[in-house]
């Protein structure tokens, strides 16, 4: 190939050496003449193209107003969403640039038609669609991959989009809290749980429901902080929902590897951990573990007091000193009768 015309992955090495050097116009200059001629069947090349024109945009709108006139919160369309940040400002015609969103959105568009597989590329186009104000097609757009791929950024996205309020999104809250065990408690564990817990669970016979609800339960419980009390509670409540609709062979399927491991982490007072437990923890843990029914480690009461440990280690202790009482006398010891009463070492000091 000549040094003016080189194949296309020397092109899109070259593309992302100026990136690296930050020399975006270089890169963009590049990457565009390379789309138009030879890559213009490359799905990469237009996929990079679209990508690299919102970025532009959004350093162009930075660089053409001051921080007096721009104010993020006022362009962006979802810039207050608890769950993702919308970060592309909101197409407007009060903002000047040489780099459009439409010109993004075709050549995004033509690269995922090109290959459907460059999953890479679908949240920056759904970005683009939301600052284009087209966001019902943004959400149909990540609802249809997601169906295919149970992407957590995806889904983040998705519950922003959703003209529902986060915690009403049950199947959406569902996938979210199973995927990941380190939510926000404040934000989403709590709210949502106690949402299932007062307003339908109890009058639901759903299994899967219940199955999903205890997973997540017992997930918050294995990875989160040993001394919160809430994910008990809510596995207290499922277990004698679970009880009362007779679908207990889901606690059973869930503690098949448990019982031994839990008993000892758990329901234990070899964990120093359970000392650190206030009253009502202890006590729905002792609710839970009654109706797991499941023992606890070596026979120990977790949940015995400080005194009752205490007064065990004093009753060892006088044990230990009666045993020490039998002992018979060390023969090295002194006796109490001195040397110079022996009769034989009497005749050797009478002169």
């Amino acid at each position: 190939a000549e040094k003016s015309n080189p194949p296309f992955p020397a092109s899109m090495e070259r593309v992302f050496v100026e990136l690296d050097r930050n020399n975006m116009t270089q890169a963009y200059n590049s990457l565009m003449a390379f789309s138009e001629n030879l890559g213009s069947k490359l799905a990469l090349a237009h996929g990079y193209r679209g990508t690299l024109v919102a970025c532009m945009r959004e350093v162009d709108i930075r660089r053409r107003h001051t921080e007096a006139f721009f104010d993020p919160s006022a362009f962006h369309v979802f810039s207050l969403s608890e769950s993702v940040e919308f970060v592309l400002t909101k197409d407007d015609r009060d903002l000047v640039s040489m780099f459009n969103l439409d010109d993004a959105r075709v050549h995004l568009e033509k690269a995922l038609s090109l290959d459907p597989s460059l999953d890479m590329f679908r949240a920056i186009y759904a970005q683009v669609l939301v600052a284009l104000d087209r966001v019902e097609d943004a959400r149909l757009n990540l609802e249809n991959y997601y169906q295919k791929c149970r992407d957590l950024h995806i889904l983040k996205m998705i519950m922003a989009l959703d003209p529902q309020g986060i915690l009403e999104q049950t199947e959406h809250m569902l996938d979210y809290l199973e995927a990941e065990p380190y939510a926000s408690a404040e934000k989403y564990f709590i709210p949502f749980m106690s949402r299932m817990m007062v307003d339908g669970l109890d009058h639901l016979a759903d299994p899967e429901l219940l199955k999903r609800l205890l997973s997540i339960a017992l997930n918050r419980i294995e990875l989160g902080e040993y001394v919160d009390i809430y994910p008990w509670q809510c596995l207290e409540h499922i277990l004698l929902v679970t009880q009362k609709c007779n679908f207990w062979e889901l606690v059973d399927a869930e503690f098949q590897n448990r019982r031994h491991w839990w008993s000892k982490v758990f329901f234990s007072n070899a964990n120093v951990l359970s000392r650190e437990l206030e009253e009502d923890n202890i006590a729905v843990r002792e609710r839970c573990r009654e109706l797991l029914k499941i023992d606890t480690y070596e026979h120990h009461n977790l949940f015995d007091s400080e005194d009752s440990t205490e007064e065990s280690y004093r009753s060892e202790d006088e044990e230990d000193d009666d045993l020490e009482s039998d002992e018979p006398a060390d023969t090295d010891t002194e006796s109490d009768t001195s040397l110079s009463d022996h009769p034989e070492m009497k005749a050797k000091l009478e002169p």
